[in-house]
């Protein structure tokens, strides 16, 4: 008998191990399901936090009454739509004053209010004329404010330039551009944008970085 009840001990030794080895896999299980930290490839956009981001809108004229020209629409409400997607922590309108009053910055500021941005979610940088001057001193302000990543909206064939003119002081921007229908734009009215930027690029490359335009 004490052969056979050593030998069922023996058997059921495997399983009380079993067991043993078991319990810390259930409890650490347990614990991983009741942790709060978010899964690590979870964006942390998604979650509601502000990633230090700014969405930089480039100006465009401003019509007689302080209307705003369909480019300067286009881009805000792009830029709007840009910053509400990616979550970002503020809209950054650069465009001081033109051939009629306000500046393009405040103009575009007002759209963005209509469009439902907080005002403490606005910055505007007012006094560029130029793409180079909007880059020089939106760097200022992005290094002020600590801006990890800047996005910049422009129309497509201006990007190129305005990404070049913000790598120059330092910032290397990713760009978006509002959809346009070409077919709305003549030939002539493409070419010469096209040919503008083309020595505006030239230009640029020639004297490198340097003074504002």
């Amino acid at each position: 008998m004490k052969g056979a009840t050593s030998s069922a001990q023996a058997k059921r030794l495997p399983a009380a191990a079993t067991q043993r080895n078991a319990r810390p896999r259930r409890t650490e299980a347990r614990r991983d399901v009741r942790s709060d930290a978010p899964p690590r490839d979870q964006d942390e956009g998604s979650r509601g936090e502000k990633r230090g981001e700014v969405v930089v809108v480039l100006g465009a004229a401003v019509w007689a009454g302080g209307v705003a020209s369909p480019a300067l629409q286009r881009r805000v409400i792009h830029g709007v739509l840009q910053m509400k997607a990616r979550n970002a922590d503020a809209l950054l309108m650069t465009g001081g004053l033109g051939l009629y009053p306000p500046t393009e910055a405040r103009v575009m500021a007002g759209i963005a209010r209509r469009m439902g941005v907080a005002k403490d979610e606005i910055l505007l940088e007012e006094n560029a004329t130029t793409t180079r001057e909007s880059a020089a001193f939106c760097a200022a302000i992005i290094a002020q404010r600590g801006y990890r990543d800047v996005l910049l909206v422009s129309d497509r064939y201006h990007l190129r330039r305005a990404r070049l003119a913000f790598r120059w002081q330092g910032i290397e921007a990713r760009g978006s551009a509002p959809p346009v229908d070409a077919s709305s734009l003549s030939l002539e009215r493409r070419a010469t944008r096209a040919l503008r930027e083309w020595i505006g690029i030239a230009w640029y490359r020639l004297r490198g970085p340097g003074e504002h335009e």
